[in-house]
């Protein structure tokens, strides 16, 4: 966990299998690759099955009082909804309060779906309660977190975050949760098993591919995921972006 970055539980609850970096090949790994399995003589390696036990029940731990968290906080959520005084402070604070008690009677007759924005503020208030002892996402508020960041980019999410406090997670909850993720783009590979399995599993059979005008990449980098360097555009690519701005 302390060569991953992983700093909190949340985190280690977010990333998902913490040893998917031992199958990198990389010398800075071999120390800690002997402390936690063994070579065999077929070269392959294996872990020792006491730290797999010990892992696994520490998350499953941790999940456990992750969930209880949650129901306790539903419950003081439920308790407190009995009381139907607002006080005053609280309106002179968040005056919206004013106009949803006002115009409730169109909020309940209305046929749009509230779900997301009940989660994403109940999820928010109960945060504001528990700030000193962590910060706990549901996974719907996760996943419209995660769609907002690929959608929107970084500097969107960050400027939503910075101004509605303990809404969503922190960039690098997301950018862990992303990188553990199975589906991980790798630049210029067309996943072509999981765009079919996908039109599968929705049976479609007709796709539509379109450029997302991304930038030209202007220099080498490493991408530790696939264990490969991102090059250049090829010179081909080149031609067809040049053509294409002056068409």
């Amino acid at each position: 966990m302390r060569l991953q970055d992983i700093s909190s539980a949340e985190y280690l609850l977010d990333v998902g299998d913490i040893f998917d970096f031992l199958n990198l090949d990389s010398n800075e790994l071999i120390q800690i690759k002997k402390k936690a399995g063994i070579f065999l003589n077929n070269r392959s390696y294996i872990l020792k099955i006491g730290i797999l036990y010990k892992v696994q029940t520490f998350i499953n731990i941790l999940n456990e009082l992750s969930r209880k968290h949650v129901n306790y906080s539903d419950r003081q959520s439920s308790n407190e909804s009995c009381n139907l005084t607002v006080p005053e402070g609280l309106i002179e604070k968040l005056p919206f309060i004013r106009t949803l008690i006002t115009y409730s009677s169109l909020v309940v007759n209305s046929k749009a779906d509230f779900t997301l924005l009940n989660t994403l503020f109940s999820n928010m208030f109960r945060n504001l309660g528990i700030a000193d002892k962590g910060f706990h996402y549901e996974p719907i508020v996760r996943q419209f977190a995660t769609a907002l960041y690929v959608l929107g980019g970084q500097r969107a999410y960050e400027f939503l975050r910075l101004n509605i406090p303990s809404l969503l997670p922190s960039v690098q909850i997301l950018q862990a949760a992303i990188s553990a993720a199975e589906n991980n783009l790798t630049e210029g590979k067309f996943n072509y098993e999981g765009a079919c399995n996908y039109f599968n599993s929705i049976h479609v059979t007709l796709g539509f591919i379109a450029e997302d005008a991304t930038a030209v990449i202007p220099k080498i980098t490493y991408d530790t995921t696939s264990d490969t360097f991102i090059d250049f555009v090829a010179q081909s690519q080149k031609y067809l972006l040049v053509k294409r701005k002056y068409n």
